[in-house]
C-alpha cells in the first residue's frame, strides 16, 4: 500500500481538499474548508491537522499560473502559503500543481452529471483538488515508470 497524498485548492476564503485510496490509484473528494477572507493560518492549521490525522506527508497544492505559463496574482499567494506551511511543518513535502483550467473542468463534469448550481458552489473546490491530485498522481505514476 502507498501513502496516501492530498490534494488542495486553495482560495481566498476556502480550501478545497481531496485524498487518495490507500493504492494511489483513485482521488477522492474530502471537503471543503472555509475560512475568513485572508485568514491563511487557519488554513495551514487546518492542512497540517488532516496530516496528522490520516498520517500524509505529500500534499500536491494547485498552483494558478496564467493561461500563458505567467505567474499570476493568486500562484504568488499559493507560493508564499507553500514557503510558510513548508517552513513551519517541514515533515510534509507540499508540491506545486499546474492547476489552469482544473476548477472550469470541475464545473463542466459537474453540469455534465446534472448538478444544480447551488450543489456545484458547495463542493467545486473539492471537485477541483480532485483534478489536482489526479494530476499530480498520473506525474508521478509516469515519473515512476521512467
Amino acid at each position: 500500500m502507498k501513502e496516501r497524498i492530498i490534494g488542495a485548492d486553495l482560495g481566498t476564503k476556502t480550501l478545497g481538499l481531496a485524498i487518495s485510496d490507500r493504492l494511489g490509484v483513485a482521488a477522492h473528494p474530502l471537503e471543503t474548508f472555509r475560512f475568513e477572507r485572508g485568514n491563511y493560518k487557519g488554513a495551514k492549521d487546518y492542512l497540517y491537522a488532516l496530516c496528522q490525522k490520516e498520517a500524509v506527508t505529500t500534499i500536491a497544492i494547485g498552483y494558478p499560473l496564467h493561461m500563458s505559463g505567467a505567474m499570476s496574482e493568486r500562484a504568488q499567494s499559493v507560493a508564499r502559503f507553500k514557503d510558510e506551511f513548508t517552513a513551519e511543518h517541514p515533515d510534509v513535502a507540499m508540491h506545486l500543481v499546474d492547476e489552469r483550467l482544473t476548477t472550469v473542468m470541475a464545473n463542466k463534469m459537474m453540469v455534465a452529471a446534472s448538478m444544480g448550481a447551488k450543489h456545484r458552489h458547495e463542493v467545486i473546490d473539492s471537485a477541483a483538488a480532485v483534478l489536482i491530485l489526479e494530476s499530480y498522481m498520473q506525474r508521478s505514476r509516469q515519473h515512476e515508470n521512467q
